[in-house]
């Protein structure tokens, strides 16, 4: 059975954690084939920018040990960032 530490999860927010906009666009791009242009101009309160699904996700694998919560690090939010706002030309594993 999977162990599950909720109180990690806690400080996963929107606002502090920048995994959550990084999930949210690359699943909403990955089911709409969308640029992230167009996600950006959804909004963050479109229900369709899966903004409460990857905030979920990510709460989720911090609770049960997948991912480190976030960090108040200044190193840790600036590697966040630069993942999350990679230059697509940036060439990828996939």
């Amino acid at each position: 059975m999977a162990r599950i530490d909720a109180r990690p999860a806690l400080n996963v927010h929107y606002a502090t954690d920048p995994r959550i906009r990084h999930l949210a666009e690359v699943a909403w791009r990955l089911r709409t084939g969308g640029t992230r242009e167009e996600w950006l101009w959804l909004g963050k309160d479109n229900p369709e920018a899966l903004i409460s699904e990857a905030r979920e996700w990510v709460r989720a694998a911090v609770a049960g040990g997948l991912l480190e919560p976030p960090s108040d690090d200044p190193e840790w939010k600036n590697a966040a960032w630069a993942a999350a706002n990679a230059d697509e030309s940036e060439p990828s594993d996939g």
